[in-house]
């Protein structure tokens, strides 16, 4: 329950934003913001209703024409003040904003409309009442409208209302995190009418009377408000579900390969022969090589933006950590395992032909073949006791990202990478008699 004006329902508001702003799906739903931009709305006016969402999401949610919400900090979390969350419904302005640079939805500046002027305050909201709407319309076509089901232009729903925030149908880049275009896919009314209705007067108005949204990875849907009892409305709500599920950004990863070839059978481990019997060697022990060949594709599924660049870490897995002790030559801890950071050696991407082109191990390009090989030695394969060689396996890594992967300790950002594991293991050659 987010009504309350408690640091409970902050927090949670809080947590909700860090979610949204890590790129992954999220769908907001009909009457979780509301009109009230009034600090003083607190539980015992029994009109707080929505206050930290309209505070805290509304830029994200793209509600926010006037860019009310600015970044501030307070500990742990990134919070974002409102320099309006003291506006009133009042004209004219005395010690307040007036009711446009607030951004309330048409329909809540009806419910205000006195002559020319704005009556009331945030707080006498509740004395009106809602236009209904039992129809929508398609405004866009798109996955959303097709799939799974086909969706008709004007279909009947529950019944309904607007919302009371105007979107921003204006991107720009005051928030680079929020920064993502808005396409409204439905509207509340019919707009094959015209006429009859508050809804119908001015047909495929997305600004004020949007049904179904998605701004990047955030989908707004209007349904909620009545139970629904109509085939073609919960037809596109399942639809809405699964654009808002294909829209959150995928991690990237990488596919390792057998071969050197894009058919190359998927692997999840690679063996590096030996020899008991050879002569311990300084660089290379009792292996065939002092190095390991490492073929791995790298894949983005992210439908938001796959065609940048990606970035890349080479670890391995060291053993022995424990909790505030760290095995030496540990470089950075990430969930919970102990890594040291790797350098690629040749490294190359393999063209359509086949041919293998030297490149930078760092930068790499989405659904590309790359080769290359790492010394076992800093693998942690060479060692030797009393002169013979002994062998052991070790847990390799590829970690890949859409942003520039941080060097301190921190867990995985699922939505922006990954920690891809190859076992490497020794294999013993056969006796021949």
């Amino acid at each position: 329950n987010f009504s309350g004006d408690t640091e409970k329902s902050k927090e949670a508001i809080l947590g909700i934003r860090k979610y949204a702003l890590s790129g992954r799906s999220i769908l907001f739903s009909h009457d979780l913001n509301s009109y009230a931009d009034y600090s003083g709305d607190t539980p015992s006016s029994g009109k707080e209703w929505g206050f930290y969402c309209n505070k805290y999401l509304r830029d994200i949610q793209g509600m926010d024409r006037f860019k009310v919400t600015n970044l501030s900090s307070v500990t742990g979390l990134p919070e974002y003040n409102s320099e309006y969350d003291t506006a009133k419904i009042d004209y004219p302005k005395t010690d307040s904003i007036d009711v446009e640079k607030s951004g309330y939805s048409d329909a809540v500046q009806i419910r205000y409309a006195s002559g020319n002027n704005y009556v009331g305050t945030a707080k006498s909201i509740s004395q009106s009442y809602n236009q209904e709407c039992k129809k929508v319309s398609m405004v866009n076509s798109g996955q959303i409208t097709e799939y799974p089901f086909d969706i008709p232009e004007v279909l009947d729903v529950a019944t309904t209302h607007s919302q009371y925030m105007q979107l921003n149908m204006d991107t720009n880049s005051y928030d680079s995190n929020t920064n993502d275009d808005i396409v409204v896919w439905f509207t509340l009314g019919d707009k094959t009418s015209g006429s009859g209705s508050f809804y119908n007067a001015i047909p495929n108005d997305v600004r004020n009377m949007y049904y179904i949204y998605n701004k990047g990875n955030v989908t707004y849907t209007g349904a909620g408000h009545s139970s629904m009892n109509k085939t073609d409305e919960m037809k596109l709500f399942v639809n809405t579900m699964v654009a808002s599920y294909n829209s959150g950004v995928r991690a990237p990863s990488v596919v390792y390969k057998e071969g050197t070839r894009s058919v190359s059978a998927d692997i999840s481990s690679v063996f590096v022969p030996y020899d008991p019997n050879m002569e311990v060697a300084t660089d290379k022990g009792a292996y065939i090589s002092n190095t390991v060949r490492v073929n791995f594709k790298t894949v983005n599924n992210n439908l938001q933006d796959n065609t940048g660049n990606l970035y890349t870490k080479y670890y391995v897995e060291l053993e022995g950590g424990t909790l505030g002790n760290a095995p030496a030559g540990t470089d950075i801890v990430i969930n919970g395992k102990y890594l040291k950071e790797v350098t690629p050696l040749n490294f190359r991407e393999i063209s359509g032909d086949g041919s293998e082109i030297p490149c930078d191990a760092y930068n790499l390009k989405n659904y590309t073949l790359y080769t290359t090989e790492f010394r076992l030695n800093d693998l942690g394969l060479v060692r030797s006791e009393n002169g013979l060689s002994f062998t052991r396996s070790c847990k390799f890594y590829v970690r890949i990202g859409t942003e520039a992967l941080p060097g301190e300790n921190q867990p995985i950002q699922a939505a922006t990478e990954s920690l891809n594991l190859l076992n490497v293991n020794c294999a013993q050659l056969f006796e021949l008699e």
